[in-house]
C-alpha cells in the first residue's frame, strides 16, 4: 500500500520556503499520510497536518526577529543585526541567549494540538535531550496531551543562539543536532513515496543513497538567508520560491533560477543553431588550437555543463544561457516566465544600459589584472559591471570579422567569467533569431 511523506528539514529563518512548497504540494495534489520534521520543519509540520497553510503563510509573512526571540536590555540592539556573523558576535558580547518567549506564544496561540491528534496523518519529530546528549525521535501518540506545543519548542530551541528548553526535569536542544532531514522515521511509519523539503540549514544530515522508497527534493539553488535572521521581506521572498522550485521538482515548470512554463525548452531550442555558429565563429575547435584557446573552450562547457547539475534540469543549453543572461541583468526570478518574454525583458534592459553609456568600452587587460588583485572573483563584479561586460563581449562578436586580438580578449574573459560570455553569445543569437518584437 502507497503512504505518502513529507520530511521537513531545520533551517530556521530559512522555514518560510517549506511554506511555499507546501502550497504547491496542495495544488499538484500530493496528499501526504505522514509529516516529520526538525526544528523550524516541526513547526511547519504541525500546520501542514492541521491543513492550515494559509494561516503559516499570513504568519510567516508578518515575522521578524521579536516574533521569534526576547532580547534583554544588554541585547536590545541584537535584533536589528544585518549578518549572521553579526548576530553571533552581539549575542556572545551580551553573554547570554537570547529567549524564546514569542516563539513559544506563536506555537501555543496557533497550533491546535486537538485538530492534529484528530488527523489521520502521522505527525513526528526530532529534538535532542541534552546532559547526557541523545537524539529524541517522538510521533503525536507518544506525547503527553497538552504537551505538544513544548515538545515542539524542543525541536526549535536552536541553541546557543536561543536557550534551552526544559520539559519537566529534561533539558532539550534543536533536533538539527542529531538529524536535520528525519527521513528514517517516515520509513518507519511505511513512506513509499517522500518529499524532502531541503532549507541547507545547519546541522546533521542524515541522508541515504538506499533510501527503499521512492524520494523527491525540493531545495534551492539560491541563498535563503541567514539560519536565525527573520526578516519579512526575505520570508516572502522564500514563500514565492519555495513555491515555484517545488512546482519544478514536480515537473509544472521548467528552469533552475528561473521558472518558465512547461514546453519553453523545446521553444529556446529553436536558436541553438545560431548559438552553435556564434560559438564557432569564436572557437575553432582544432586539435592544435593554442592552449588559451582550448582552456577558454572547455571553461564555457563545464559553465553549461555544472547549470545541469543544478536540482531542476535544463535541457536546452539556450535556456541554460538565457538564465545566466537574465541573472546578469538582474530580472526579476519571483514570476513565470515564457523563453520569450524573458528573453525580451533582457533585451529591453541590455539597451537602457546601450542607451546610458553609447561609447561602452572596457580595457580588459585592466580586468583581469583586478582578478589577480582580489580574494575572490564576486569582488571584481563589485569594480565592473557584469551587464556592461557581457555588451562589451557581444559587441565583439558583433563584427563582421573577429580578430585574433579580439578572439585572445574574448578567451581570457571566458577563463575568468565565462558566463559573461554565454550571455552575450546568448544575446546575439536571439537578436538575429528575429523573434524579438519590441521596440530598441
Amino acid at each position: 500500500m502507497e503512504k505518502k511523506a513529507i520530511v521537513l528539514c531545520g533551517g530556521g529563518a530559512k522555514g518560510a520556503y517549506q511554506i511555499g512548497a507546501l502550497k504547491a504540494l496542495n495544488k499538484v495534489g500530493y496528499k501526504y499520510d505522514i509529516v516529520t520534521g526538525t526544528s523550524v520543519g516541526a513547526l511547519n509540520g504541525a500546520f501542514a497536518v492541521m491543513g492550515d497553510i494559509k494561516k503559516a503563510e499570513n504568519i510567516w509573512s508578518k515575522l521578524d526577529m521579536e516574533g521569534i526571540f526576547s532580547f534583554n536590555d544588554k541585547q536590545k540592539d541584537i535584533s536589528k543585526s544585518k549578518s549572521m556573523a553579526e548576530l553571533t558576535k552581539n549575542l556572545i558580547k551580551s553573554g547570554e541567549s537570547a529567549s524564546y518567549e514569542p516563539l513559544l506564544e506563536l506555537i501555543d496561540k496557533n497550533v491546535n494540538e486537538k485538530k492534529i491528534r484528530k488527523s489521520d496523518i502521522e505527525y513526528g519529530f526530532v529534538t535532542t535531550e541534552f546532559k547526557p546528549l541523545k537524539k529524541v525521535e517522538i510521533f503525536k501518540g507518544d506525547i503527553p496531551y497538552g504537551q505538544l506545543k513544548n515538545y515542539i519548542m524542543a525541536s526549535a530551541a536552536c541553541y546557543p543562539y536561543m536557550k534551552s528548553f526544559k520539559i519537566n526535569d529534561k533539558q532539550f536542544l534543536d533536533g538539527g543536532y542529531f538529524d536535520n532531514m528525519p527521513i528514517d522515521m517516515a520509513l518507519r511509519k511505511g513512506a513509499t513515496d517522500i518529499v524532502v523539503i531541503d532549507l541547507k540549514g545547519i546541522g546533521k544530515l542524515n541522508k541515504a543513497n538506499d533510501i527503499p522508497a521512492k524520494v523527491t527534493y525540493v531545495e534551492c539553488s539560491q541563498n535563503l538567508g541567514g539560519i536565525m535572521l527573520f526578516n519579512k521581506e526575505n520570508n516572502i521572498r522564500n514563500i514565492k520560491l519555495g513555491y515555484l522550485d517545488t512546482l519544478k521538482a514536480f515537473n509544472k515548470l521548467e528552469g533552475n533560477l528561473y521558472s518558465f512554463r512547461k514546453g519553453e525548452n523545446i521553444k529556446a531550442s529553436s536558436i541553438e543553431d545560431k548559438i552553435i555558429n556564434i560559438t564557432r565563429k569564436i572557437f575553432s575547435s582544432i586539435p592544435n588550437a593554442s592552449s588559451m584557446e582550448k582552456l577558454a573552450e572547455a571553461q564555457i562547457k563545464n559553465c553549461i555543463n555544472n547549470y545541469y547539475k543544478n536540482i531542476y534540469t535544463i535541457k536546452s543549453s539556450a535556456l541554460a544561457m538565457l538564465e545566466m543572461t537574465a541573472d546578469i541583468f538582474k530580472i526579476d526570478y519571483l514570476r513565470t516566465y515564457t523563453f520569450k518574454m524573458l528573453s525580451d525583458k533582457v533585451i529591453v534592459e541590455a539597451n537602457k544600459i546601450k542607451r546610458s553609456d553609447k561609447n561602452l568600452s572596457l580595457d580588459i587587460k585592466k580586468i583581469l589584472e583586478s582578478v589577480l588583485k582580489v580574494d575572490k572573483m564576486s569582488d571584481v563584479f563589485k569594480m565592473y559591471d557584469k551587464s556592461k561586460l557581457v555588451l562589451f563581449i557581444k559587441s565583439i562578436i558583433s563584427k563582421d570579422k573577429i580578430t585574433q586580438e579580439d578572439k585572445k580578449d574574448i578567451y581570457m574573459l571566458s577563463i575568468a567569467f565565462p558566463e559573461t560570455v554565454l550571455a552575450a553569445i546568448f544575446l546575439k543569437a536571439y537578436e538575429e533569431s528575429k523573434l524579438i518584437n519590441i521596440k530598441k
